[in-house]
C-alpha cells in the first residue's frame, strides 16, 4: 500500500491530493491546501539588533526597585557601544562557528503546511512541468521498434523539434497497437527546463518522484472517474491562469494532449483576440482528433478554478458544440466543499497516476532520475535478496515435484500400455513405438513364425561382415528354439587382422537381434588370424507369451544347423 501526494504550486496557493493505492483498491484519502503568505520584511542587522529581529514593544518597568538602588546609574545597566563591540569580538574568538539560519521561503512554508495536513509523510510526491515548455506529439512506429524505443525516438523527433534533440529529455507512453504498428505519445523538453523545475521544487522542500508533462497529466483521472474507462473518447479541459490544458482520453489512454498558451487571466482582462484565439485552439484540437480517425466526443469535462462558473461552461459548450460538465471528483474526507473540488482536478490527476496501469510520461530520466528508487533499493536490499532466494528455492522445489509427478505418471501410463497391448494383441510392450507398430499392422494374433530363424541369421551375418574384410567362414553353428524364439550363435573363421575381427563383433552387437556378443580367443598363422565369436539370438518383442512359457519349457531346442 502506497500513499502518493499530487502537488501543485499555483498562484497564491499550494494544493495537494493524497491518494491511497492498494493492490485491489484506490482511495482518494483527502485534499489539502495552504495559502502562500507574503514574506515579512525584517529590519537589517545592527549592533543593537544583530539578528535583524523585529524589536519587541516597550514594556513598563516591572522592577521599580532597581531605580532606587544607590550607586547604580544608566551606564551600569546599559553598556555603551564600545563595550558591545568588545563583547562581540570576544564572542567571535570562540571555537564554534554557528551558521546563520536560512529562513524558509513563503512557498516552502506553504508546502510544509500541506505536508503537515497529510499526517504521515507520503511515500511519494508527483508534480508536473508547465505544458508550454513540453512538446507532446503522437508517433506511429513499426511493431518491431518496441524493444528499442530509446534509440528510435530521438531520430523520429529530430526533424520536428524546435531545439536540438541531444539537449532534450524524451519519454513516452503507449496509445495503442495494431498488428504491425504501435502508436506512442512522445514528450520532449529541454534539459534546462527540467533542471530549473526540479531546482524550484527543491527550494520549496520537495523531492518529487515523478515529473509529469503538461496536459498528459490529466489521464491520471482514469482510475478515479468511471466515465474515462469507457472506449468512447472524453475531452478533459483544465482551466489555468496562464494556460489551458486539453486532453482527449479514449479507453483509458491519452490519444491527444495539448497545452494552449491562452489562460483565463487573458480572458478576464479582455486582451484583444484572446477569446477568438482560445476558441480556435479548442476547435482545432477536436478537429485534429477527428481527422486522425478518432470517434466523436462522448463527454466534455472541465476543471480548474473557473470551471464552476456557469458563464464559462456555457461559452465552452457553444464553442465546442457539445454539452460541457464540471468534473465530479471523489469527495475525499469531505472537508473541501463540493463546489471547490474542481479546482483540485490537476492534483487529483497527478496522484492518480500511481494507480494507472502501464508506463506514463515521467520527465525524470537520465541524470534527472529520482534518487528515491535507488534509496529504496538500498533500504530493502537484504529483503529483496532473501525474497529472490526464496523464489528460486520455491521454483526448484516446484520443478522437482513436477518432475517426480510426471515420472510417476509416465510409469503408470507405460504399465497401462503394456496391459492394453497384451489384451489386444497378446503381446506385451511398454514402448510407444512398438505399440504404434502393432496398431498400424492391425494384427491381433501372434505371427507363428519367429522373426529371426536360421536362414535369417545367415543372411544377417552375410550383410554384417564388412565388404573390405578378407574373411573366410570355417564353421557356423546356429542353435535356435522356435518355441522360445531365441538361440545361440557361434562363428569360426579367418580374417587378416584383429581389427577386422573387432569390426565383425561390433556389427553383430549393433544388430537388435544379437545380444551378449563375446569375441573368443584368436590364433595367427602365416599372416592369417583365426577367430571365434559367440552371441545370443533374441529379437525384442518376439518372445512368447508368459502363459506359453510353461509348455515351451518341456520342448527341446530345434533348428540346429552347421556349416
Amino acid at each position: 500500500m502506497a500513499r502518493i501526494l499530487g502537488l501543485e504550486i499555483d498562484r497564491g496557493v499550494v494544493r495537494g491530493a493524497l491518494i491511497n493505492v492498494a493492490l485491489r483498491s484506490t482511495v482518494l484519502e483527502r485534499y489539502v491546501e495552504a495559502p502562500i503568505r507574503p514574506a515579512v520584511a525584517f529590519p537589517p542587522p545592527s549592533p543593537a539588533n544583530p539578528l535583524g529581529q523585529v524589536p519587541a514593544p516597550m514594556q513598563p518597568n516591572v522592577f521599580p526597585t532597581l531605580a532606587a538602588v544607590d550607586g547604580l546609574d544608566d551606564d551600569d545597566i546599559i553598556p555603551d557601544a564600545d563595550e558591545a563591540d568588545d563583547a562581540r569580538e570576544r564572542g567571535s574568538d570562540g571555537d564554534e562557528d554557528v551558521p546563520p539560519a536560512v529562513p524558509l521561503t513563503p512557498v516552502a512554508l506553504a508546502v510544509r503546511e500541506v505536508l503537515q495536513q497529510c499526517g504521515r509523510t507520503p511515500d511519494g510526491i508527483h508534480v508536473h512541468l508547465d505544458g508550454r515548455q513540453v512538446s507532446l506529439r503522437p508517433i506511429t512506429l513499426p511493431a518491431g521498434a518496441a524493444k528499442r524505443l530509446d534509440d528510435v525516438l530521438p531520430g523520429e523527433l529530430e526533424g520536428v523539434l524546435p531545439f536540438d534533440v541531444s539537449d532534450a529529455v524524451i519519454h513516452h507512453q503507449a496509445i495503442g497497437s495494431a498488428e504491425l504498428t504501435i502508436t506512442l505519445l512522445a514528450a520532449a523538453v529541454r534539459r534546462e527546463h527540467v533542471a530549473e523545475s526540479l531546482r524550484e521544487f527543491s527550494l520549496a522542500g520537495v523531492e518529487p518522484r515523478q515529473l509529469a508533462a503538461g496536459a498528459a497529466t490529466l489521464d491520471g483521472l482514469v482510475p478515479l472517474l468511471t466515465a474515462l474507462q469507457s472506449p468512447a473518447p472524453v475531452l478533459l479541459i483544465h482551466l489555468g491562469h496562464e494556460s489551458i490544458d486539453v486532453c482527449i482520453v479514449e479507453a483509458g489512454r491519452t490519444v491527444h494532449a495539448r497545452t494552449l498558451s491562452v489562460g483565463m487571466d487573458a480572458i478576464r482582462e479582455g486582451e484583444a483576440g484572446a477569446v477568438e484565439e482560445l476558441a480556435g485552439s479548442l476547435r482545432r484540437s477536436v478537429a485534429s482528433h477527428r481527422m486522425k480517425g478518432g470517434a466523436p466526443l462522448e463527454r466534455v469535462l472541465v476543471g480548474g478554478e473557473s470551471s464552476t462558473e456557469a458563464e464559462t461552461r456555457d461559452w465552452l459548450s457553444e464553442t465546442l458544440g457539445h454539452d460541457v460538465e464540471t468534473v465530479a471528483l471523489p469527495a475525499g474526507d469531505g472537508m473541501v466543499p463540493e463546489a471547490l473540488l474542481p479546482a483540485f482536478m490537476r492534483v487529483a490527476a497527478l496522484a492518480g497516476r500511481a494507480a494507472v496501469k502501464g508506463q506514463r510520461i515521467n520527465l525524470r530520466q537520465g541524470e534527472f532520475v529520482s534518487r528515491h528508487a535507488a534509496g529504496e533499493l538500498r533500504r530493502y536490499g537484504k529483503l529483496l535478496a532473501f525474497s529472490a532466494a526464496a523464489v528460486l528455492a520455491c521454483f526448484a522445489i516446484s520443478l522437482y515435484t513436477r518432475y517426480t509427478v510426471l515420472d510417476t505418471e509416465r510409469g503408470e501410463l507405460r504399465a497401462e500400455l503394456g496391459a492394453m497391448t497384451h489384451r489386444m494383441f497378446r503381446q506385451r510392450t511398454e514402448s510407444p513405438e512398438q505399440a504404434r507398430t502393432l496398431i498400424q499392422g492391425g494384427a491381433s494374433e501372434r505371427d507363428p513364425m519367429p522373426r529371426m530363424g536360421a536362414y535369417q541369421v545367415m543372411g544377417a551375418i552375410a550383410e554384417l561382415i564388412p565388404a573390405d574384410a578378407e574373411h573366410t567362414t570355417r564353421r557356423l553353428t546356429i542353435s535356435f528354439d522356435d518355441e522360445a524364439r531365441d538361440g545361440d550363435l557361434e562363428i569360426q573363421g579367418t580374417v587378416a587382422s584383429v581389427t577386422q575381427r573387432d569390426a565383425i563383433a561390433a556389427a553383430l552387437e549393433a544388430h537388435d537381434c544379437f545380444t551378449d556378443v563375446r569375441p573368443g580367443a584368436t590364433s595367427s598363422r602365416n599372416d592369417i588370424l583365426s577367430y571365434r565369436i559367440e552371441a545370443e539370438i533374441r529379437c525384442p518383442g518376439d518372445q512368447p507369451d508368459p502363459e506359453a512359457e510353461g509348455s515351451a519349457g518341456t520342448n527341446g531346442r530345434r533348428g540346429r544347423g552347421n556349416q
